[in-house]
């Protein structure tokens, strides 16, 4: 099972349960930059996304990362299966089953 859905099913117990339900962020709390995220799909696809390297735009924060704090307490929720390895590898892997034309075997 997917860490979303995990949480999901964790949510709706809490419900089951007679508890109050929440909003919760659930990541790792750990942040990527662009270009991190750029070499790691390059690493999982053997494809290079093209990009235009631009400045900072007016009111872009340096650093912005979600707590998954009140979900880590609350849901007991803890992610698995999401590093950004294995995020790509499953995004890559459902996108080729659904545009299989520009999938793997169009390298």
């Amino acid at each position: 099972m997917t860490d979303l859905a995990t949480a999901h099913v964790s949510a709706i117990k809490l419900l089951a349960e007679g508890r109050e339900g929440g909003i919760y962020n659930l990541g790792t709390g750990r942040g990527y930059s662009v270009r991190e995220i750029l070499a790691a799909i390059a690493a999982q696809t053997a494809r290079n996304v093209p990009f235009v390297l631009r400045g900072r735009r007016d009111g872009d924060p340096p650093i912005l990362v979600a707590s998954p704090k009140a979900a880590q307490q609350e849901l007991g929720f803890q992610p698995v299966h999401s590093d950004l390895a294995t995020i790509i590898r499953s995004a890559w892997s459902w996108h080729c089953k659904a545009h299989p034309a520009i999938g793997p075997a169009s390298l």
